[in-house]
């Protein structure tokens, strides 16, 4: 059954790939998936094509680069440190900024010198801007986490709402309906999503009875460091979607947020061996919003 079950996988990533990758390199990728799948080292890859719909649905609109990224990426046949020893052409695993070993998941989310430089940061705050920018600030007040969308005093509730040290990474506020909504996004390696669901669900959960004056819900949700939204995520971000403004559909409002993460954390892969780190402007959404 698994067999088949690849095999009819395969097929589907296949014949997406030559409708949508106008490229003279399709066939030879194309084969190399194919070749991987043989080996039964589809990992990650056949758990989110089947769970992940929105992943599913852009990934071969991307650029071929981005899009070997990705799947190399998810078949953990990205040339990292510890690949390349595996494979016989370097002697050492260790990462050149903090000396651990260097995996997949060391350089898109374990590594503590990229963490302590800003680059985690920089693709967390990258997703949490274009969530920012789309709430409707006709119909709600909001504040964010990030430069110059504070709220007064430099943090993200309001002292008048509630008087709190934490600084949650999106505040909404819904005046008409008198409620307050806590959003906190984070980007963790797939693996670690429900670990880091419970910290921050359990870091922030006071809010709920602290807030007296208004109906106030916490929404924490993760986005994969290589762009995978499990099912319970896809559930958060169409809660948040309702704050957003007219003309931003479901579809593309997940599309960007899932390909936002995935565009930095290849571009943290690019940065992997540069010590000295200084944030790009945040990136921009991929995908046309009202389309």
């Amino acid at each position: 059954g698994g067999e088949k079950e690849q095999r009819k996988l395969f097929n589907e990533i296949r014949e997406e790939a030559k409708l949508s990758l106008h490229c003279s390199n399709t066939e030879k990728w194309t084969d190399h998936v194919k070749t991987l799948v043989k080996q039964g080292r589809f990992l990650d890859l056949a758990t989110a094509q089947h769970e992940d719909v929105v992943w599913k649905s852009y990934m071969f609109d991307l650029k071929q680069g981005t899009l070997k990224f990705l799947l190399n990426a998810s078949l953990d046949t990205l040339p990292t440190a510890s690949n390349l020893v595996k494979w016989n052409k370097k002697t050492s695993d260790k990462c050149k900024q903090c000396t651990n070993v260097e995996t997949t998941s060391h350089i898109l989310n374990g590594c503590k010198v990229s963490l302590e430089n800003g680059k985690f940061l920089w693709r967390h705050n990258t997703v949490i801007n274009y969530i920012y920018q789309s709430i409707d600030t006709a119909k709600y007040k909001v504040y964010a986490d990030l430069p110059g969308n504070t709220a007064e005093g430099g943090g993200t509730v309001p002292a008048d709402i509630c008087v709190t040290a934490h600084k949650p990474d999106l505040v909404i506020i819904d005046e008409k309906n008198n409620s307050l909504y806590i959003c906190e996004l984070t980007v963790p390696f797939e693996t670690n999503i429900e670990t880091r669901h419970r910290e921050k669900s359990d870091k922030y959960a006071h809010f709920v009875t602290d807030v007296t004056q208004m109906n106030t819900s916490v929404i924490c949700f993760e986005i994969g460091s290589r762009g995978f939204i499990s099912t319970r995520n896809q559930s958060s971000l169409n809660a948040l979607h309702k704050f957003v403004k007219p003309g931003l559909k479901l579809p593309k409002f997940k599309q960007n947020i899932s390909a936002l993460s995935l565009y930095s954390s290849y571009h943290i892969f690019i940065c992997r061996k540069e010590s000295e780190w200084s944030s790009p402007n945040y990136l921009l959404p991929p995908f046309n919003d009202k389309i």
